[in-house]
Protein backbone atom coordinates (compact mmCIF):
# COMPACT_ATOMS: atom_id res chain seq x y z
CA UNK A 1 0.00 0.00 0.00
CA UNK A 2 3.09 2.41 1.01
CA UNK A 3 4.48 1.73 -2.40
CA UNK A 4 1.30 2.63 -4.43
CA UNK A 5 1.17 5.80 -2.60
CA UNK A 6 4.64 6.68 -3.19
CA UNK A 7 4.57 5.61 -6.83
CA UNK A 8 1.15 7.89 -7.10
CA UNK A 9 2.52 10.93 -5.80
CA UNK A 10 5.39 10.54 -8.26
CA UNK A 11 3.07 10.28 -11.22
CA UNK A 12 0.72 13.32 -9.55
CA UNK A 13 4.26 15.38 -9.76
CA UNK A 14 5.46 14.73 -12.93
CA UNK A 15 2.08 15.49 -14.04
CA UNK A 16 2.76 18.39 -12.98
CA UNK A 17 6.24 19.25 -14.37
CA UNK A 18 4.65 18.51 -17.11
CA UNK A 19 2.00 20.67 -17.22
CA UNK A 20 3.86 23.91 -16.25
CA UNK A 21 7.06 24.95 -17.29
CA UNK A 22 8.55 28.19 -17.69
CA UNK A 23 11.49 29.60 -19.41
CA UNK A 24 14.26 31.82 -17.12
CA UNK A 25 16.19 34.93 -18.62
CA UNK A 26 18.00 38.31 -17.45
CA UNK A 27 18.48 41.57 -18.28
CA UNK A 28 21.36 44.28 -17.03
CA UNK A 29 21.29 47.76 -18.43
CA UNK A 30 24.56 49.88 -17.28
CA UNK A 31 24.67 53.49 -17.04
CA UNK A 32 27.44 54.02 -19.45
CA UNK A 33 24.98 52.23 -21.96
CA UNK A 34 22.35 55.03 -21.68
CA UNK A 35 22.53 58.17 -24.13
CA UNK A 36 20.54 61.23 -24.39
CA UNK A 37 20.91 64.30 -26.42
CA UNK A 38 18.85 67.32 -27.10
CA UNK A 39 16.33 67.79 -29.64
CA UNK A 40 14.16 70.86 -30.25
CA UNK A 41 14.19 71.54 -26.38
CA UNK A 42 13.29 68.09 -25.64
CA UNK A 43 15.69 65.46 -24.23
CA UNK A 44 15.86 61.98 -26.35
CA UNK A 45 17.38 58.95 -25.13
CA UNK A 46 19.23 56.20 -26.91
CA UNK A 47 19.99 52.83 -25.20
CA UNK A 48 21.59 49.19 -27.12
CA UNK A 49 17.68 48.27 -28.29
CA UNK A 50 16.72 50.36 -31.51
CA UNK A 51 13.51 49.46 -30.43
CA UNK A 52 10.93 52.44 -28.66
CA UNK A 53 7.43 53.30 -27.30
CA UNK A 54 5.40 54.13 -30.01
CA UNK A 55 1.90 55.78 -28.59
CA UNK A 56 2.30 59.38 -30.61
CA UNK A 57 2.83 61.95 -28.39
CA UNK A 58 3.55 60.12 -25.26
CA UNK A 59 7.26 59.80 -24.23
CA UNK A 60 9.36 57.91 -26.09
CA UNK A 61 11.34 55.77 -24.38
CA UNK A 62 13.90 52.74 -25.39
CA UNK A 63 12.17 48.88 -25.40
CA UNK A 64 14.07 45.76 -24.77
CA UNK A 65 12.35 43.37 -27.81
CA UNK A 66 13.13 40.01 -27.34
CA UNK A 67 11.63 36.56 -28.69
CA UNK A 68 11.73 32.84 -27.41
CA UNK A 69 11.01 29.60 -28.96
CA UNK A 70 8.34 27.72 -26.81
CA UNK A 71 7.31 24.11 -26.75
CA UNK A 72 5.02 23.82 -29.89
CA UNK A 73 1.32 23.00 -27.45
CA UNK A 74 2.77 25.95 -24.81
CA UNK A 75 0.26 28.20 -23.57
CA UNK A 76 1.70 31.53 -22.19
CA UNK A 77 0.06 32.65 -18.97
CA UNK A 78 2.16 35.17 -18.12
CA UNK A 79 5.74 37.25 -16.88
CA UNK A 80 6.87 37.70 -14.04
CA UNK A 81 9.30 39.46 -12.65
CA UNK A 82 11.37 38.41 -9.60
CA UNK A 83 14.37 41.29 -9.37
CA UNK A 84 13.58 44.53 -9.89
CA UNK A 85 16.52 46.75 -9.14
CA UNK A 86 15.31 50.44 -9.95
CA UNK A 87 17.70 53.24 -10.25
CA UNK A 88 17.00 57.09 -10.72
CA UNK A 89 19.10 58.74 -13.30
CA UNK A 90 20.21 61.90 -12.61
CA UNK A 91 18.81 65.24 -13.64
CA UNK A 92 15.64 66.91 -15.06
CA UNK A 93 14.46 65.66 -18.39
CA UNK A 94 11.68 66.63 -20.75
CA UNK A 95 11.62 63.55 -22.62
CA UNK A 96 10.69 63.62 -26.54
CA UNK A 97 7.36 62.65 -27.26
CA UNK A 98 7.10 59.68 -30.31
CA UNK A 99 6.49 60.25 -33.51
CA UNK A 100 4.81 58.31 -36.65
CA UNK A 101 7.40 56.15 -38.20
CA UNK A 102 9.63 57.93 -40.95
CA UNK A 103 9.23 56.07 -44.36
CA UNK A 104 12.41 54.21 -46.04
CA UNK A 105 11.61 56.48 -49.35
CA UNK A 106 10.45 59.87 -47.73
CA UNK A 107 7.67 60.07 -49.31
CA UNK A 108 5.51 61.54 -47.29
CA UNK A 109 6.30 64.49 -44.88
CA UNK A 110 6.02 64.47 -41.53
CA UNK A 111 4.20 66.77 -38.84
CA UNK A 112 5.63 67.35 -35.52
CA UNK A 113 3.27 65.64 -32.97
CA UNK A 114 3.17 67.28 -29.96
CA UNK A 115 3.48 65.92 -26.27
CA UNK A 116 0.35 64.49 -25.00
CA UNK A 117 -0.64 67.34 -22.27
CA UNK A 118 -2.68 65.03 -20.37
CA UNK A 119 0.17 62.47 -20.37
CA UNK A 120 2.95 65.00 -19.72
CA UNK A 121 1.35 66.27 -16.46
CA UNK A 122 0.74 63.59 -14.94
CA UNK A 123 2.67 61.86 -11.17
CA UNK A 124 2.74 58.67 -12.30
CA UNK A 125 5.00 56.27 -14.29
CA UNK A 126 5.12 55.90 -17.99
CA UNK A 127 4.30 53.24 -19.79
CA UNK A 128 3.26 51.92 -16.15
CA UNK A 129 4.09 48.57 -17.23
CA UNK A 130 6.64 46.04 -17.27
CA UNK A 131 5.97 43.83 -20.26
CA UNK A 132 3.42 43.08 -23.30
CA UNK A 133 3.66 40.31 -25.77
CA UNK A 134 3.84 41.56 -28.87
CA UNK A 135 3.32 38.55 -30.87
CA UNK A 136 3.02 34.99 -30.10
CA UNK A 137 2.60 32.94 -33.24
CA UNK A 138 4.13 29.11 -35.52
CA UNK A 139 6.93 29.63 -37.93
CA UNK A 140 7.56 26.59 -40.39
CA UNK A 141 5.80 24.89 -37.32
CA UNK A 142 8.13 26.25 -34.43
CA UNK A 143 5.92 28.13 -31.66
CA UNK A 144 7.75 32.04 -31.13
CA UNK A 145 7.38 34.53 -28.96
CA UNK A 146 8.00 37.95 -28.70
CA UNK A 147 8.21 40.25 -25.54
CA UNK A 148 8.45 44.03 -25.16
CA UNK A 149 10.22 44.87 -21.69
CA UNK A 150 9.91 48.38 -20.77
CA UNK A 151 13.01 48.58 -18.27
CA UNK A 152 12.54 52.69 -18.35
CA UNK A 153 10.05 54.43 -17.15
CA UNK A 154 9.20 58.55 -16.89
CA UNK A 155 7.50 60.66 -14.38
CA UNK A 156 6.42 63.54 -16.55
CA UNK A 157 5.30 65.96 -13.90
CA UNK A 158 8.33 65.47 -12.33
CA UNK A 159 10.69 65.02 -14.95
CA UNK A 160 12.23 62.03 -13.62
CA UNK A 161 13.83 59.35 -15.65
CA UNK A 162 14.53 55.89 -13.62
CA UNK A 163 15.40 52.70 -15.33
CA UNK A 164 16.18 49.28 -14.05
CA UNK A 165 19.61 47.92 -13.68
CA UNK A 166 18.79 44.29 -12.97
CA UNK A 167 15.87 42.55 -14.11
CA UNK A 168 15.39 38.73 -13.64
CA UNK A 169 12.03 37.69 -15.59
CA UNK A 170 10.25 34.59 -16.10
CA UNK A 171 8.00 33.45 -19.00
CA UNK A 172 5.93 31.15 -17.77
CA UNK A 173 3.41 28.87 -19.75
CA UNK A 174 1.26 25.61 -19.50
CA UNK A 175 1.35 22.82 -22.03
CA UNK A 176 -1.07 20.75 -23.85
CA UNK A 177 -2.49 23.73 -25.48
CA UNK A 178 -2.81 25.14 -28.94
CA UNK A 179 -4.85 22.33 -30.65
CA UNK A 180 -6.35 24.27 -33.07
CA UNK A 181 -3.30 25.65 -34.10
CA UNK A 182 -1.17 22.34 -34.13
CA UNK A 183 -1.21 21.42 -37.70
CA UNK A 184 1.65 18.13 -39.02
CA UNK A 185 3.75 19.52 -41.60
CA UNK A 186 5.78 17.90 -44.35
CA UNK A 187 9.38 19.44 -45.09
CA UNK A 188 12.27 17.92 -46.28
CA UNK A 189 15.64 17.18 -44.11
CA UNK A 190 17.23 19.99 -45.87
CA UNK A 191 14.54 22.49 -45.11
CA UNK A 192 14.30 21.35 -42.19
CA UNK A 193 18.05 22.06 -41.20
CA UNK A 194 16.84 25.96 -42.87
CA UNK A 195 14.08 26.40 -40.63
CA UNK A 196 15.89 25.04 -37.47
CA UNK A 197 19.06 27.83 -37.94
CA UNK A 198 16.51 30.82 -39.40
CA UNK A 199 14.76 30.33 -36.03
CA UNK A 200 17.90 30.08 -34.01
CA UNK A 201 18.78 33.10 -35.69
CA UNK A 202 15.42 35.01 -34.49
CA UNK A 203 15.17 33.61 -30.71
CA UNK A 204 17.25 34.21 -27.40
CA UNK A 205 17.08 30.66 -26.39
CA UNK A 206 18.97 28.94 -29.39
CA UNK A 207 19.49 25.71 -27.39
CA UNK A 208 16.14 25.45 -26.60
CA UNK A 209 15.45 24.78 -30.65
CA UNK A 210 16.77 21.65 -30.21
CA UNK A 211 15.06 21.02 -27.45
CA UNK A 212 11.29 21.95 -28.75
CA UNK A 213 11.21 21.28 -31.96
CA UNK A 214 9.11 22.10 -33.88
CA UNK A 215 5.59 20.10 -34.85
CA UNK A 216 7.41 19.51 -38.64
CA UNK A 217 7.89 15.93 -40.14
CA UNK A 218 11.29 16.04 -42.02
CA UNK A 219 11.32 13.82 -44.76
CA UNK A 220 14.22 13.03 -47.43
CA UNK A 221 14.20 14.71 -50.74
CA UNK A 222 12.99 11.58 -52.89
CA UNK A 223 10.16 10.82 -50.20
CA UNK A 224 8.75 14.65 -50.30
CA UNK A 225 8.59 14.53 -54.24
CA UNK A 226 6.88 11.19 -54.13
CA UNK A 227 4.23 13.01 -51.42
CA UNK A 228 3.48 15.58 -53.32
CA UNK A 229 2.98 13.35 -56.14
CA UNK A 230 0.79 11.09 -53.86
CA UNK A 231 -1.47 14.38 -53.12
CA UNK A 232 -1.74 15.62 -56.99
CA UNK A 233 -2.72 11.92 -58.07
CA UNK A 234 -5.20 11.69 -54.99
CA UNK A 235 -6.83 15.48 -55.73
CA UNK A 236 -7.89 14.05 -59.18
CA UNK A 237 -9.92 11.06 -58.64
Amino acid sequence: MKRIKIISIFICSMIFSLAYAQINDKLRIDKSEIHSEKTNGFDKFEWKSDYKTLELGKPELPVYRVTYVLPVDAVVTGVTFKKKNKQKLDGSFYLYPAQQQIYTDNSKDMKFTEPDSKVYELNQPYPNKMYEIESDRFLQGYHIVTLLIYPFEYIPKSRTLNYYTDLDYTIQYTLGGNLDEIRPLTQTILRAEQCKDFVKSLVQNTKDVDIFGSNALSIPLAAARLHRVAGKLASKQ
